[in-house]
């Protein structure tokens, strides 16, 4: 039987932070410094997968996997979290299912979700954790960027750099947010070298997670990261960017 995955206590991981979900923690990584997202990453799948993470985390949602590598996405439980987002996203899984032992194929989930980038990235807006900039490129030429507060992104990216390096401690939030940031090639894109991008890759496969984190963490990193590699958004729902996140 698997192990449930089990939830830590608010800014336990990155202290002097504030605490952020997995879907906002990875949209700050996927911002540059200069305000604009890696192009050769599907940022919008990768947010999407995010928010089932944080379901999974929290208990409230299943993975189950499939022949050939497809997954379904089970609702455990449709109660109120008091979180905005998450009751809605419970809601939308409940309307599309036909009663509490109902599924929903995984790929179905990102047309259902194709804002979850844009309205994650207002939320980090309003909390002053990401900066909004519009000006003209020579003049008439008009752009938006959106600007990382450094000392956040940096404090995640530092935390992520020393999971690699085996300097911290892997539970059951670390192997999905290395999950997602591996198999999408957000790693690469962070300018993580191979030989920690293959200790990373260990990671979300289970094989240096270690006790601390648990067996449905590790099924559900695997099967929400095949779902954002870029092999599999070429040809699945919502596609995206290249890269890659393999090593």
């Amino acid at each position: 039987m698997l192990r449930p995955p089990r939830l830590r206590r608010v800014n336990e991981r990155v202290p002097g932070v504030q605490d952020c979900s997995l879907p906002e923690e990875l949209l700050l990584l996927l911002h540059k410094p200069n305000g604009r997202a890696f192009v050769n990453v599907d940022s919008h799948a990768v947010v999407a997968a995010a928010e089932v993470a944080e379901l999974v985390l929290r208990g409230r949602v299943e993975l189950r996997g499939k022949l050939l590598g497809t997954a379904d996405l089970v609702l455990l439980d449709r109660g109120t979290t008091e979180v905005e987002w998450l009751d809605r996203d419970l809601e939308l899984l409940a309307f599309w299912m036909r009663s509490r032992s109902a599924s929903i194929s995984l790929r179905s989930w990102f047309p259902l979700r194709r804002t979850a980038f844009t309205e994650h990235r207002a939320r980090l807006c309003a909390a002053g954790s990401l900066e909004y900039r519009r000006d003209r490129l020579f003049g008439f030429l008009p752009y938006e960027r959106y600007f990382p507060l450094e000392r956040e992104r940096g404090a995640r990216l530092e935390e992520l750099f020393s999971v690699a390096r085996g300097e911290k401690d892997v539970d059951d939030r670390t192997v999905l947010l290395v999950a997602l940031a591996h198999s999408s090639g957000l790693c690469r894109e962070l300018g993580f070298e191979r030989p920690l991008r293959k200790r990373l890759r260990a990671i979300s496969r289970g094989e240096l997670a270690g006790e601390a984190a648990s067996d449905s963490a590790v099924v559900s990193g695997e099967l929400l990261g095949r779902s954002v590699t870029p092999q599999t958004r070429t040809g699945g729902a919502g596609g995206g960017g290249g890269g890659g996140g393999g090593d």
